[in-house]
């Protein structure tokens, strides 16, 4: 995969910030400004007029990779578009919540949390709030000690963004500088970054909490509704430690997996880097990939090879985040022959009872290589056509150390296992074929259910009836049944 980030091509040295002088990327940005134009080219013209090139290099850089930054309003949706009215934080916690969706789909049909509106920066932020942004951040990165030896990318990456995902923008800087000032004097200027990132974290931590409620509530919060409400999900917590961190001159940015590969949802976490911008948690423990947010356009993205009108399944179609799995895990490249001449070919992981997309390759004459993928999990390779993942060849199971062992259903052979099961509760059997096929219904008993009719080899599904669908596939070995 390409690797290039806009970064590279705005931190060339500026002749003298003149209009005529500013980076193509930057005009282009200023054009989709709109009324907010001023705004915004008085911050170049400020710092043009400074003495500080590198803070108008730092100016190219938020500006110039400002365009699709902004924030995110969702709402809940029906299939045919129409808003349906929800907020779950009507309700005292998730459970009553997740009851009351259950209820307006049962009235609705199938209904689903989209976008309803985008705020973008470069039409809404004013020349107060980004100089000050600027300003604040080469405070912070030149004044503390334990923030020097950033190089600037980093400082651009980690320490200067005004914004952390797709909350609504607010002055975060200036009420916890006091905080790291009370903090440098208590540690002292030899503080290593390390205690200080500790010490933010507690301090992040004590001003918002996880509660799964907010699994149903996708717009993120901004840092004053944070710190009045005190909860939130995981892009909340992140965003408020990465505040913290930036705040305080630590580099931090945020990582996250569009979907577990052995569970169902999803997960974002903060994580703390070195100089040159590398890091890792322990959160990412058992992704099949991690990505890692970025303000910078990534022109190696998916995004960026697409044609006009092409699209590409959720998540991979962003043109703001990179690859990082290999700074988590030993990983390994993936070669799979699929069906179909398609111009690109999809890795899959199975969550919330459906394949997700969790990877890319480009297709050559057929063949498709997955680069630094996760092992120990479960993947389906796929097509996308007209909306939708198609199987482009048989799932498999990637071992830790790397061997494809393909899950393949025989036609002639059957193998026997113990299916675990509650007893009185009915299921579905169900086994893959290029696609979910029905080995029957059966009812549970306690012990579970011998079946001798399982088709060799494959992949096979036990759903619960009336479940949510949320059951992990299974493999068998030596009669055994192992959970995927």
């Amino acid at each position: 995969m390409i690797c290039a980030s806009a970064l590279l091509a705005l931190a060339l040295p500026p002749v003298n910030g003149a209009p005529g002088e500013w980076p193509d990327q930057v005009r282009a940005a200023l054009e989709l400004a709109g009324d907010n134009r001023p705004e915004i080219e008085r911050v170049l013209t400020h710092f043009a007029d400074g003495e500080d090139l590198q803070q108008l290099e730092a100016a190219y850089f938020l500006i110039g990779n400002m365009p699709g930054h902004g924030f995110v309003d969702y709402a809940l949706f029906d299939s045919d578009g129409n808003e349906v009215p929800y907020s779950a934080l009507d309700y005292p916690n998730f459970d009553r919540a997740q009851a009351a969706l259950d209820e307006l789909e049962a009235q609705h049909g199938p209904l689903e949390f989209e976008k309803r509106a985008l705020v973008e920066d470069l039409q809404v932020l004013t020349t107060d709030l980004l100089v000050a942004n600027i300003d604040q951040a080469f405070e912070t990165w030149r004044g503390n000690p334990w923030a020097r030896d950033l190089t600037f990318e980093t400082f651009c990456e980690a320490i200067l963004p005004h914004r952390g995902s797709n909350e609504p923008v607010e002055d975060w800087r200036a009420p916890l500088r006091e905080e790291v000032a009370l903090l440098r004097a208590e540690l002292g200027e030899d503080a290593a970054a390390g205690d200080v990132a500790a010490r933010m974290g507690q301090l992040a931590a004590a001003r918002v909490g996880f509660t799964t409620l907010y699994y149903l509530h996708p717009t993120d919060q901004g840092f004053a509704e944070m710190t009045r409400e005190g909860r939130g999900r995981c892009e909340d917590i992140t965003n408020m430690t990465t505040y913290a961190m930036r705040a305080a001159g630590v580099a931090s940015a945020a990582d996250y997996t569009p979907w577990w590969g052995h569970r169902d949802n999803n997960h974002a976490w903060p994580v703390i880097l070195d100089a040159q911008g590398r890091g890792h948690a322990p959160d990412g423990n058992r992704a099949a990939k991690v990505y890692r947010k970025t303000y910078a356009k990534q022109l190696g993205n998916l995004a960026f090879q697409l044609t006009e009108g092409e699209t590409a399944p959720p998540w991979l179609d962003r043109e703001t985040y990179r690859d990082v799995t290999d700074q988590y895990f030993d990983t390994v490249d993936v070669s799979v022959r699929t069906d179909g001449e398609q111009r690109f070919s999809y890795l899959c992981v199975f969550n919330g009872g459906e394949w997700r997309a969790i990877h890319w390759s480009r297709n050559e004459s057929g063949d498709a290589l997955f680069d630094r993928m996760h092992g120990g999990l479960l993947y389906l390779p796929a097509h996308w056509s007209a909306g939708e993942l198609v199987p482009a060849a048989p799932p498999f199971f990637l071992t830790e150390a790397g061997e494809v062992q393909p899950l393949e259903a025989s036609e002639h052979f059957t193998c026997s296992a113990t299916l675990p099961t509650a007893a009185g509760q009915r299921y579905e059997l169900w086994a893959w074929k290029d696609g979910w096929s029905s080995l029957g219904t059966l009812e549970g008993r306690e012990g579970g259910v011998l079946r001798d009719d399982l088709p060799a080899g494959g992949l096979y599904w036990l759903v619960a009836e009336g479940s949510r669908r949320l059951e992990r596939p299974f493999r068998v070995i030596d009669g055994a049944v192992v959970s995927l």
